[in-house]
């Protein structure tokens, strides 16, 4: 029996049931629980989501982890129990040097982008984008950044704080969206180690 690669496959399905003040009570899709397979799995997930206003699924973040699930855990503990900081002070300005639109606090990145999220978006889809088993730090790293590039993860930040935004110069990419979940799969499918 060999190994069937994961890569593709949803590690969770959040959708938005109702906002009670500054909280947003999301629940688990029933047909994309937790995929429990993904704790203590090395590799690359990338967050997807789309509001009511949005047709389409647009790529939020991307990032490695030595234990994806885990990671996917706290993200999804922020996204529910977490409030926005009323005292944020930093702009946060993503890898592409675009302000995002929300404040954030030195140490409190996750703490501060997750319940942003949870505002502005309605549906949020965690995918497991690369199978990193047998990868070094910085092959993975390399991975990411392609990822995330491919997709302009708008929240994406590769562990670089931008100060200010980028005008000048800049050339960003179109950002891809996809209609269908199966869509999404499939471009991390088809994508060759």
């Amino acid at each position: 029996m060999g190994t069937q690669t994961k890569t593709g496959n949803i590690i969770v399905r959040l959708i938005k049931e109702e906002q009670k003040g500054d909280k947003s009570c999301f629940k688990v899709d029933t047909e994309h629980d937790f995929d429990r397979s993904f704790l203590a799995q090395k590799g690359i997930w990338a967050l997807w989501g789309k509001d009511k206003e949005l047709e389409n699924y647009v790529c939020l973040n991307v990032g490695k982890s030595v234990d994806v699930g885990r990671e996917i855990l706290y993200d999804m503990s922020c996204l529910t129990y977490v409030s926005e900081p009323d005292e944020a002070e930093l702009p946060y300005i993503n890898q592409f040097g675009e302000g995002c639109g929300f404040n954030w606090n030195t140490g409190e990145t996750q703490e501060c982008l997750y319940p942003f999220l949870a505002q502005k978006y309605d549906d949020l889809i965690f995918v497991f984008a690369y199978d990193g088993t047998d990868e070094t730090n910085a092959s993975m790293t390399r991975h990411e950044i392609e990822i995330a590039h491919d997709y302009h993860s708008l929240y994406w930040r590769n562990g670089k704080v931008f100060e200010n935004q980028k005008f000048e110069d800049f050339q960003i990419d179109e950002v891809k969206q996809f209609k269908e979940i199966e869509k999404i799969q499939e471009c991390f499918r088809k994508k060759k180690k």
